[in-house]
């Protein structure tokens, strides 16, 4: 079980009000502001649910959630984490994209770069999207240290574990031209995880673990580097620069709609 629950999420704050990552508490109100006007009961797929806190996040506010995931087992260890009695409705654990209803508003929160062919799941948003639905979506951006170095990785022939590896490397600009081949329109697109808090924790966190092989003592001292009091004056940096790097910060927050 505990190999099962290795990627545990669950008392982590959900995709559509933020995260905690980097040892900085990042907020965003993109997501949270429309799915605030979502008609209830509306249908939800949230593809890639993983700890099912976006599937929890939705049920407790009165909508009809179905969950995707690579293994319904694990959804199910992760589904009994959570007070139920809370939602209006149970949610739908599945490893298939349904073929026989409409969603309202799909949810694929750091999944789709875990994607080998985009062929293979955005055609099935498209499809299973009402006329008026929308997809969140989040993305990594390839313009930082942490995607050039999986990707390199990646080229390397590392072995990851299934679902583990990014196996798309997409700039902002390219991630909109990708959307829109697709059939959607970008309503919304936003950046978060500033540039200079992103690589700094990354370049720290990254040295840390070839030391900790070597010199442990040495490994453990590094992370110093990336406490929460100095990694919150990298993102006061970041805020100051404002729009200056937001084509390097490290995510993509986006909001998709079939095109007109």
């Amino acid at each position: 079980m505990s190999d099962q629950l290795s990627y545990d999420r669950t008392t982590d704050v959900p995709k559509i009000v933020g995260c905690n990552t980097r040892n900085i508490e990042y907020r965003w109100s993109i997501f949270e502001n429309v799915a605030s006007d979502l008609k209830k009961p509306s249908r939800i797929l949230d593809f890639g649910a993983g700890s099912l806190r976006e599937t929890y996040y939705f049920a407790e506010r009165g909508h009809q959630v179905t969950s995707v995931d690579l293994d319904v087992s694990r959804m199910k260890i992760f589904a009994s984490k959570y007070d139920w009695s809370r939602a209006a409705f149970q949610p739908e654990l599945t490893v298939n994209i349904p073929s026989d209803r409409s969603f309202d508003l799909i949810t694929a929160f750091d999944v789709i770069e875990h994607i080998a062919n985009l062929n293979d799941v955005l055609p099935a948003f498209h499809k299973a999207l009402g006329t008026e639905g929308m997809v969140f979506c989040t993305v990594p951006n390839k313009r930082t240290l942490l995607e050039a170095v999986n990707k390199r990785m990646l080229a390397r022939g590392r072995v990851y574990a299934p679902g583990e590896a990014h196996l798309q490397f997409k700039s902002p600009s390219e991630w909109d031209a990708t959307f829109r081949s697709y059939g959607f329109d970008i309503e919304k697109h936003e950046m978060a995880i500033g540039a200079l808090a992103n690589n700094w924790y990354w370049s720290v966190y990254l040295g840390s673990r070839v030391c900790d092989r070597l010199l442990p003592s040495l490994g453990q001292a590094m992370r110093w580097f990336v406490n929460p009091s100095i990694m919150r004056g990298f993102d006061q940096m970041d805020k100051r620069l404002g729009a200056g790097l937001s084509n390097l910060y490290g995510w993509n927050l986006i909001i998709l709609r079939k095109a007109r």
